[in-house]
């Protein structure tokens, strides 16, 4: 067995974990479907130790303030913050980790707090996209049911089956085979359950095509590595009952057409730098009924497991990147940004 070599860095995998054993009468909140198992932290943790690195794990708030107050002066620049937080209900859940951690001027892998609170918001996003042309849906965002009147107005005969969904959620977090609507009178009944959990709901117009998605990694010497894939669902919908902890149902498929994969990748690159993003990104793609591609949303938190997480599948795919080799990219890149970006200035002024 090959032995490491020791780096000085130290990291924190600041995460939460997906309980194991879920009970029908505790009914946690939906958001914990984006949270990590258990078994995909452990694995991130012995490939981090396997690359000589010091990992350890945190998982609250309080547990955090300890381990960093009492962490030697000498020692904060040394550590690494890996921002595994996904919390629920915020819209700044995200950036919890990228915020704390450049106000006290430590390195925290992925992109700042302000590109994590603009991920979250689809309709943001896809307004940032169109301002830079790239492709969209037609959609509306919906934030109270009286703005649902407006529904059949401003669609107007853009659509004939629509697409209702939370605005502020992730890993198909309010979507289910309903979420296919074929007319106004069945999106407004929708839109109406989903404003009691959430708080902001958007309707778009149905794209029936295939799915797509475009990992994007920021490396140390080498700007950014790009993979896309078809990705196939087991059901019409991609909803959250697809989503797994224990096993990846999605096919993750190599894309035939190179001028449709060249377009993919080449936009959302675009997106990447216009958001300023940083670490690592995933956009995801879908095709309308004429077969015109469209963007739907950008992921600049994607899982990481090694089990069930599409990020490091597509990377794989298409690039050959073994995940270990991933995981030491991520990190590498994280300890260049640390010293040159200027996110990190004023709190590394109090060190």
């Amino acid at each position: 067995m090959k032995v490491p070599h020791y780096h000085k860095e130290n990291i924190w995998l600041v995460a939460d974990i997906y309980p194991k054993n879920i009970s029908n009468q505790t009914k946690p909140h939906p958001g914990i479907q984006e949270w990590e198992s258990q078994e995909s932290i452990d694995i991130l943790i012995q490939t981090i130790q396997s690359l000589g690195y010091h990992a350890e794990m945190i998982l609250n708030p309080w547990e955090f303030l300890q381990k960093f107050t009492s962490l030697e002066t000498s020692k904060k620049q040394s550590t690494i913050i890996w921002n595994l937080v996904e919390g629920y209900a915020s819209r700044n859940r995200e950036a919890y980790i990228p915020a704390i951690a450049e106000y006290l001027g430590v390195s925290c892998i992925g992109s700042d707090a302000h590109v994590n609170i603009i991920n979250i918001n689809k309709y943001l996003c896809t307004q940032i996209a169109k301002s830079i042309s790239i492709p969209v849906p037609i959609e509306m965002r919906i934030r109270s049911s009286d703005e649902l009147q407006n529904v059949e107005t401003f669609f107007d005969s853009k659509a004939d089956i629509f697409f209702v969904k939370p605005n502020l959620e992730g890993s198909s977090i309010g979507i289910f085979e309903n979420s296919i609507c074929h007319s106004i009178k069945e999106v407004k009944e929708l839109a109406t359950q989903l404003l009691d959990s959430y708080d902001e709901i958007l309707i778009q117009e149905y794209l029936s095509g295939d799915e797509y998605s475009v990992a994007l990694l920021q490396t140390r010497d080498e700007g950014w590595l790009i993979g896309s894939a078809q990705i196939i669902a087991p059901g019409k919908v991609y909803d959250s009952k697809t989503k797994s902890k224990s096993s990846m149902p999605e096919s993750v498929n190599k894309i035939s057409n190179q001028h449709l994969k060249i377009f993919m990748e080449k936009k959302s690159l675009e997106f990447v730098n216009e958001l300023r993003c940083e670490g690592y990104a995933r956009v995801d793609w879908k095709m309308d009924s004429l077969n015109q591609t469209k963007f739907l949303e950008i992921n600049t938190t994607p899982g990481l497991s090694k089990v069930y997480s599409l990020f490091p599948k597509i990377l794989e795919l298409t690039s050959n990147l073994e995940y270990t080799n991933m995981i030491q990219k991520i990190i590498e890149n994280a300890i260049s940004q640390f010293h040159i970006s200027n996110r990190y200035q004023y709190g590394k002024s109090f060190l």
